[in-house]
């Protein structure tokens, strides 16, 4: 369900009103951009720049006290403030179940920490190096940062959210999301931005080879072998480098000429815009009352989707940045669809449920006796034949549940190959089969097709 539906309004208010719109249930690949964010014209964020340069400037003085007192209060202090949880109310980023952890882990704080006190003790006294952790430490990605952001100017997006429901409710309370248990907030389409693959698109491996001057830069500077460097020898590397002051001056400059270009959504790489078209657009099926159970309703939502993908061509919301189909854009595809068509009955659909051997993609259940469990795999994932060997059957057991649909989306062009594949699937299907288990699989082939008619 579309947060816009789900809180009584549609989604066309959502858009004229430039507000990101996601799916109730799920969290959209989505991440606030600290460019955009400078550079919004959105009146409740138009000092929040600001406030984040604020907050780091006060990290930079509790390290500095530390460094020049030798005081751990003041480390302590500063570790405290540089914590980040995921802020689940903006249903963004990539988080797996409901809650995301976002940057907590305390090794990895500290980690930052100590990096930056080893910086200001060389000399550095800029305390905007924090907006470059990225660069400092191995690891971090775009997502950790939108967390980072988010929790800094958490009041600016309440205040966002207020004003928007005054404007469309005439009260400023929040709305209640409860799948995920919390209040919904909104955030406007110009601060955000597609969370790249790889998500390290500030991390200095990344960095050097998507910004021509800083390679070259580096290479002049420290030569070949840098660029030959494993990910976590480049950041040593690096960070070494960086207590230089001069070289950290140079480094800032290459990077602070990055000229950001706001993410378009009439393009859309991440999917979720084709994907809430798509979702408006779907025709309910009409099912068979007499024959409600899980396995049922399973195999029928399962079999016209296919029939829609199929026949329709839809193609443009399975596709990642790179033009290839994505797994999880299958997954959440096939939630959304599933979800509506549902609706109307007494059941329970979870995405990734997991009770202790890891997370099944779906299940759908009419009660405690009557589940059914959803795998979903792509063909071309060279994880084909674990999935249906042992994930399902681990998950079968763990769920203490016989019905299984092994759900395969076959999207590889060397149809030999797919052949193969899919021939090695049924044998394995075959044998769950002969020890009784009520196992399914079911083939969709994901094409472009040369007609255009989607629904």
């Amino acid at each position: 369900m579309l947060l816009s539906e789900y809180i009584g309004v549609e989604h066309k208010d959502f858009q004229q009103r430039g507000i990101l719109d996601t799916f109730i249930e799920l969290d959209a690949n989505y991440y606030i951009n600290l460019y955009a964010l400078k550079n919004t014209k959105v009146i409740e964020f138009k000092n929040s720049y600001q406030k984040i340069k604020t907050h780091f400037a006060n990290v930079y003085k509790l390290l500095n006290s530390y460094i020049k007192t030798n005081n751990m209060a003041f480390y302590k202090s500063a570790l405290k403030m540089f914590n980040y949880p995921e802020v689940n109310e903006l249903g963004i980023g990539l988080s797996q179940g409901n809650y995301g952890k976002g940057l907590t882990s305390l090794p990895i704080r500290k980690g930052i920490l100590d990096v930056a006190v080893d910086l200001i003790k060389e000399g550095n006294s800029d305390s905007e190096m924090f907006l470059l952790i990225g660069l400092l430490t191995e690891g971090i990605g775009v997502d950790y940062i939108s967390d980072m952001i988010s929790n800094i100017i958490i009041e600016d997006i309440k205040e966002y959210t207020k004003n928007i429901n005054m404007g469309m409710f005439g009260s400023p309370d929040y709305k209640y999301n409860r799948f995920k248990k919390c209040s919904c907030y909104y955030i406007p389409l110009d601060i955000v931005d597609e969370i790249p693959f790889p998500k390290f698109m500030y991390d200095i491996d990344t960095a050097v080879r998507v910004n021509s001057e800083i390679r070259q830069y580096m290479n002049n500077e420290i030569g070949d072998s840098f660029m030959q460097a494993s990910k976590e020898e480049k950041s040593n590397v690096f960070v070494n480098y960086l207590k230089n002051k001069n070289n950290y001056d140079e480094i800032t400059k290459l990077m602070n000429k990055y000229e950001y270009e706001p993410y378009d959504f009439t393009k859309d790489d991440v999917g979720i815009v084709k994907l809430i078209d798509t979702y408006l657009n779907i025709k309910k099926i009409n099912f068979e009352k007499s024959k409600l159970n899980a396995k049922y309703l399973s195999m029928t939502i399962i079999n016209e989707f296919k029939s829609l993908i199929e026949n329709t061509g839809i193609i443009e919301p399975f596709l990642g940045k790179s033009g290839k189909v994505k797994e999880k854009n299958c997954q959440n595809m096939f939630y959304i669809y599933a979800k509506k068509q549902f609706e109307l009955f007494n059941y329970d659909l979870n995405p990734e449920c997991n009770q202790g051997r890891g997370p099944a993609d779906f299940k759908i259940s009419l009660g405690q006796d009557d589940k059914c469990i959803i795998e979903v795999k792509l063909l071309s994932n060279k994880q084909y034949l674990h999935g249906i060997d042992t994930q399902i059957i681990e998950y079968a057991k763990s769920e203490n549940c016989n019905k299984l649909i092994y759900y395969v989306f076959d999207d590889m062009e060397d149809r030999d190959k797919a052949s193969e594949r899919l021939q090695q699937i049924e044998q394995i299907a075959l044998q769950k089969r002969n020890q009784s288990y009520d196992l399914n699989v079911t083939v969709v082939r994901v094409e472009r097709k040369l007609s255009a008619s989607i629904f």
